[in-house]
């Protein structure tokens, strides 16, 4: 897995952008969080 982080991070970095910094990801991790704690009722 941390191969593939380095991975995406040099990637970002060719094509001038933060990968990890992205509009929305907070939402996508609220979203995720939501169904799995909806999963584990």
């Amino acid at each position: 897995m941390e191969t593939q982080m380095i991975a995406v991070a040099l990637a970002g970095e060719l094509i001038g952008i933060n990968a990890f910094d992205q509009p929305n990801v907070e939402d996508y991790k609220r979203h995720t969080r939501e169904i799995l704690n909806s999963q584990n009722q």
